[in-house]
């Protein structure tokens, strides 16, 4: 018996995150996963991986709502957009169209927001960070579409 009880205390837990990102000012979409979200029973934080805003009508409830379920917050290359007009270099003239409506609808405090996201987080043993498929990405290092999707956890 008491074997059983020491190899118990010494099981490691591994954390279990759930993460999202791409929400794009989607409230219906984001709505949903959250829901989903919490029907797990094994979620130990929720991560955002940027791009809260943009295309979507509702960049204002996204970011309240991220700031609520989550204090891991990366900053993506559409939130960045919102509040800096070089970012918008490499969009494409939807995106450019979305950002400009996105920056003129966004209440002061989300811009600031907005603003004070970190490209990166460190968390535990975890390193959160968001790459961006036409531009250099934080480590310097030009990244395609596949390697973006292999790249978000770094653990």
């Amino acid at each position: 018996m008491s074997t059983e009880v020491e190899k118990n205390t010494h099981k490691i837990k591994h954390m279990v995150f759930a993460v999202i990102s791409d929400i794009h000012s989607n409230l219906e979409a984001l709505n949903r996963a959250l829901e989903f979200i919490k029907t797990r029973d094994n979620i130990d934080d929720v991560v955002v991986l940027g791009d809260i805003v943009g295309y979507g009508a509702n960049p204002n409830e996204c970011i309240t709502i991220c700031k609520e379920v989550s204090d891991t917050i990366v900053l993506g290359n559409h939130d960045k957009a919102a509040f800096n007009k070089e970012t918008r270099a490499s969009f494409n003239v939807n995106a450019v169209r979305s950002a400009e409506w996105t920056e003129e609808n966004l209440e002061d405090e989300h811009i600031i927001s907005l603003k004070n996201l970190p490209l990166t987080i460190n968390r535990e043993k975890y390193l959160f960070y968001r790459t961006y498929t036409y531009s250099e990405n934080i480590f310097g290092a030009r990244t395609t579409g596949r390697e973006k999707r292999k790249t978000i956890l770094v653990p």
